[in-house]
């Protein structure tokens, strides 16, 4: 009797954890390639990992492909240096590029297109202690700037 009890109870279990990662697998179930947005020079926007915006009036495709580091000092921890991220940014099909965003809003991250550059304003969420950012809560915000080329 004891046997078939503790059977039953394995049973129930391994049938609750099937079912339970079938309904997750199929809610996150997403399409590889997200829809590409329209962004104008002088506007500011909004990126998630994998996303693409297409420049407006220019031939461009700007993607968002991917937060290679982020070693920024995480909130309520003490330290020496202010830390850094590094994103992986792809203009058209190109070879995606390596984009360092510190923690200074005066030095903003440059990246030189035609007729102007791609700024990266700021990368969130903000690291906190302890606390595992999901890549696909990550946003880089940006902006399209007219005519700055330098760095």
């Amino acid at each position: 009797m004891r046997y078939l009890l503790l059977l039953a109870c394995f049973t129930l279990i391994l049938g609750s954890a099937c079912n339970k990662k079938v309904a997750t697998t199929a809610a996150n179930d997403t399409p590889a390639t997200s829809p590409v947005k329209t962004i104008a020079f002088g506007a500011t926007g909004m990126m998630k990992i994998g996303e693409t915006f297409k420049l407006g009036g220019a031939n461009m495709e700007i993607t968002f492909v991917e937060v290679l580091s982020d070693n920024r000092c995480p909130r309520g921890v003490n330290c020496i240096q202010a830390g850094e991220a590094v994103v992986s940014i792809r203009i058209n099909e190109n070879t995606p590029q390596r984009i360092t965003i510190g923690n200074d809003p005066k030095a903003i991250a440059r990246l030189p297109i035609e007729g102007g550059a791609l700024e990266m304003l700021d990368l969130s969420p903000y690291p906190e202690d302890g606390v595992r950012i999901d890549p696909a809560q990550r946003i880089l915000r940006i902006r399209m700037v007219a005519g700055k080329t330098q760095r």
